[in-house]
């Protein structure tokens, strides 16, 4: 999937979030129909650590099953969970999630080593994913805004993603990540950078990195845009944050400090059993 910090759009999971067209209404209705193409230009005074601080720390889970589609819509943020913001989704509830392509279907990577760091921009990982639900928050009040996104796996195999990423992002700090994939032509991955990351949830870490993209008809000079990432696994359950800068500042984006502690303890709620 192209995409320009013009009109930033993630594939992740399958699902394509509109990023640009909800920065625009940060102010206002945040429904990624909405009109504008520009996201917001300015870069938050606070830090990516500070913007990734939970305000308090969730406990862990034992015992977590896999949630069902049906699950992911009772653990997903809502408005309601999250004052000052709205939250909107790319899926329409009731809908049955189409089956995930196999792990063996994926396309390559190169390096192969950093293939983990790239399927956690697309908010999955090398494992049969059993359920995916993708959500957009929006400040009503600021330019705050980021993309999340909950993926359920088998509870042997999240542990397995999380462990592939953190080692990912030691080997491949200095990559220049590409796939051959059509959906990604033009489109590649540099320089990962581990973050402090938020004590929540079972496992969790932070990264920034470079998402470059080539000229192509709608932008005649190459993009180099600055991402920020915060991925923390409840269970089997393995959600991701993210939010795109603008190309003209080296700065990432910061993501709202309110929602990744509502999230992941609503989830936790959610998927935690005694043991």
């Amino acid at each position: 999937m192209r995409t320009r910090t013009r009109r930033i759009a993630v594939t992740t999971g399958g699902a394509v979030l509109s990023l640009a067209a909800l920065a625009a209404c940060g102010g206002g209705s945040s429904d990624p129909k909405a009109g504008g193409t520009h996201p917001p230009t300015s870069t938050p005074t606070t830090t990516a650590a500070a913007a990734t601080a939970p305000a308090a720390t969730a406990p862990a889970t034992t015992n977590a099953e896999p949630l069902t589609q049906a699950e992911l819509w009772d653990a997903i943020v809502t408005t309601k969970d999250l004052p000052g913001f709205d939250v909107r989704y790319t899926q329409l509830k009731g809908m049955t999630y189409p089956p995930a392509a196999p792990p063996s279907q994926l396309p390559a990577v190169s390096p192969a080593a950093c293939a983990p760091v790239y399927w956690s921009t697309q908010a999955t990982g090398a494992y049969q994913v059993t359920a995916h639900l993708d959500g957009i928050a929006t400040s009503r009040t600021s330019d705050g805004i980021a993309s999340f996104a909950l993926t359920a796996y088998d509870t042997t195999d999240a542990p397995k993603v999380m462990a592939d990423l953190h080692q990912a992002l030691t080997a491949c700090a200095h990559a220049h990540i590409t796939s051959p994939d059509p959906l990604a032509s033009g489109e590649s991955y540099a320089n990962p950078q581990v973050q402090p990351a938020p004590h929540l949830g079972d496992d969790a870490l932070s990264f920034h990195l470079t998402h470059h993209l080539d000229a192509d008809d709608i932008d005649p000079d190459p993009l180099d845009v600055p991402m920020t990432f915060t991925v923390v696994r409840v269970g089997a359950t393995i959600v991701t944050f993210w939010n795109e800068g603008d190309a003209t500042h080296t700065t990432p984006r910061t993501i709202p400090p309110e929602l990744i502690p509502a999230q992941i303890t609503k989830l936790t709620t959610t998927t935690h059993q005694p043991a």
